[in-house]
């Protein structure tokens, strides 16, 4: 089971960070590279875990995403405000998953 929801979570991830840098590009907002990916998210050892320990640093990782991106929308201007909507719908499901899903897992 963790395996699967493992893989819907890197392909939901994915799709969103895809659609982001699209949205932003076509506005002039800049794309992270690789540089802020690594000082945000800087790699975890690797190390034998139980499935709990890996459910709870994604768990934080989706916390620490969705505070990513509501920091985001505090930085557009008028004419890039529609992408507001977009940003608040993945807040939302990662807040939800994190929140709720994976906390009472």
């Amino acid at each position: 089971m963790a395996h699967e929801l493992l893989d819907d979570y890197h392909a939901k991830i994915a799709a969103m960070t895809d659609d982001l840098i699209e949205i932003g590009l076509s506005v002039d907002i800049p794309e992270p590279g690789i540089v802020e990916a690594v000082q945000a998210f800087q790699p975890t050892q690797a190390k034998n875990r139980n499935p709990q320990e890996t459910l709870n640093d994604i768990r934080v990782i989706f916390t620490d995403i969705a505070d990513m991106m509501q920091a985001i929308g505090t930085q557009l201007d008028d004419e890039q405000r529609y992408i507001q909507s977009k940003i608040d719908e993945y807040i939302y499901y990662l807040r939800k998953e994190a929140d709720y899903r994976l906390a009472r897992m």
